[in-house]
């Protein structure tokens, strides 16, 4: 498993937003861009009234707790097993689409976890590009016999 680490922290400001925005990138190469919520021309924020020379400070501070938060959640991705990312899957498209569709998916997905065995309980990142080209094989025999 790499090491993920947060490469850099910046803020900007958007022409359309009153708050300093945060970009940030990992070494995985996932970008982030978000707002803090903090205000540019100084205010409060989260209770406290801060100057203008205090504002992106505070910003900066916000940004890097943001970046901390996406680096937690890539390694809790990381270490996700393919049973967890499909019911997480699964849990977010209930009620969004036609249980038709919800119940295609989750056919589809039993049957992918049915595949790979074992291998269902282990993390994700080690299901690789060939298991999927793998099962795409076997199925198209399947149906094309």
């Amino acid at each position: 498993m790499k090491n993920n680490h947060i490469v850099s922290v910046g803020l900007v400001t958007d022409a359309k937003s009153p708050y300093w925005m945060a970009q940030w990138s990992l070494s995985n190469g996932k970008r982030w861009k978000k707002s803090t919520k903090v205000p540019v021309a100084g205010g409060v924020f989260r209770g406290e009234r801060l100057s203008k020379p205090q504002v992106k400070n505070r910003a900066l501070l916000v940004a890097q707790a943001l970046a901390a938060e996406s680096l937690q959640e890539c390694e809790r991705e990381d270490n996700m097993s393919v049973r967890e990312l499909f019911d997480k899957m699964l849990e977010g498209k209930l009620g969004r689409l036609s249980m038709a569709t919800y119940n295609n998916a989750r056919t589809t997905y039993e049957m992918f976890c049915g595949w790979l065995g074992k291998r269902a309980n282990e993390p994700l990142r080690l299901v690789t590009r060939a298991d999927i080209i793998a099962l795409a094989i076997e199925n198209s025999r399947y149906w094309l016999a």
